[in-house]
């Protein structure tokens, strides 16, 4: 039917944008990475003039490296998720697996307009394809149910007849005759109460089904609604965690540059931003998929994929 049609189409635009924020979301990653390897070749390279200049150990730099190498397999593995998660995209969007493909969007925080909950719950009542299936099968049930219990009433046929009588047409009398006949299905009423029994099971299990959707729709939306928002927050403290590390990074390193601070120090600062800008990232693809699985909730899985 068409709304099969709808169904199958959004199921397959909701499974197409979540593999493009996946590939998206490991693309930013990479990002991660590879500003995570030019922050430990600058501290190599510091190293290495620490030592010539004779304020370094050999120690300092042995660490520097470690670190280096650690942050090279973390791009590498960044990479072949990359690769991995386009490969994926490209197979459901029907290219060829040869293709190459620009992820345009990056994630950012896209605020979506405050709505009310009655409203929202409305909204998507009047238009999840689910939804509207299942109410076509409760009536469905409904209508088996109605044409079973109307083969057992009686039927009743009248016909009537009018004219005229006599060799005449001058003397002819008027003559009418009326038939009335009842039928009883009498034979057929034990296989018709068995099935007015059976249709009306059907009919009590889709309503349940239509009832036990619709909490699950309310349960969406209710969900849908405070994750979004809690997202929203989560991505603001994770960007001012950001700045601060930020900070205290360029800190350490004047400090280490002047031999107040050891490389140790640097080294876990470094990781702390790291860290921190890997869960800027984590809460944009977070809020992103919330983001989908709210218009998916309101059955306007099209506006998420715009």
């Amino acid at each position: 039917s068409g709304y099969d049609l709808i169904s199958a189409r959004e199921e397959a635009m909701s499974l197409a944008a979540s593999q493009y924020l996946d590939a998206v979301h490991n693309q930013e990653y990479l990002k991660v990475t590879e500003a995570d390897i030019i922050r430990n070749t600058r501290l190599l390279q510091l190293a290495q003039d620490k030592k010539k200049a004779g304020t370094g150990t050999e120690l300092d730099v042995m660490r520097a490296e470690v670190e280096m190498i650690n942050a090279q397999e973390n791009m590498e593995a960044a990479k072949s998720e990359v690769m991995d998660s386009r490969l994926k995209l490209i197979n459901t969007l029907g290219l060829d697996l040869n293709a190459e493909i620009t992820l345009e969007q990056e994630l950012y925080l896209e605020p979506i307009t405050p709505m009310d909950f009655k409203d929202a719950l409305t909204l998507a009542l009047k238009r999840r394809p689910d939804l509207i299936q299942q109410l076509q099968r409760e009536l469905v049930a409904f209508r088996h149910k109605g044409a079973a219990v109307a083969r057992l009433l009686p039927v009743m046929e009248a016909s009537g007849n009018y004219g005229s009588s006599g060799e005449d047409i001058d003397e002819a009398t008027e003559v009418w005759s009326a038939t009335v006949e009842v039928s009883v299905p009498i034979w057929d009423s034990f296989k018709n109460h068995g099935n007015i029994k059976q249709y009306k099971s059907k009919l009590s299990q889709e309503k349940i089904r239509t009832l036990k959707l619709k909490r699950s729709i309310e349960t969406e939306i209710r969900v849908g609604m405070e994750k979004v928002k809690s997202k929203q927050n989560q991505i603001n403290i994770a960007k001012e965690s950001l700045k601060l590390h930020e900070g205290e990074l360029r800190f350490i390193n004047e400090n280490y540059k002047v031999g107040t601070a050891t490389i140790t120090q640097v080294i876990e600062v470094q990781a702390r931003v790291s860290d921190a800008e890997f869960q800027v990232v984590q809460k944009l693809y977070e809020h992103s998929v919330h983001r989908v699985n709210w218009f998916k909730a309101l059955g306007d899985i099209i506006e998420a994929a715009e």
